[in-house]
């Protein structure tokens, strides 16, 4: 699997994943990439993905049951 960049929020930031991960799509696409596939293993997080228009796997990781 082909990857350009892995994208971190800061140490100590609780804050709700699906914000921080909307604004990374955001910066990505301002910054030029062209968002292709996400994986994610929360189901909140796959449809924030696919409202911005980034196709996403699911799996299960059991960590949200």
């Amino acid at each position: 699997l082909r990857w350009d960049l892995l994208i971190m929020r800061d140490f100590g930031d609780y804050a709700a994943s699906r914000s921080f991960k909307r604004e990374a799509v955001a910066q990505l696409r301002r910054h030029g990439f062209d968002l292709r596939l996400a994986f994610e293993d929360d189901r909140r997080n796959v449809e924030m993905f696919r409202g911005a228009g980034v196709p996403c796997v699911y799996f299960h990781s059991g960590y949200y049951d």
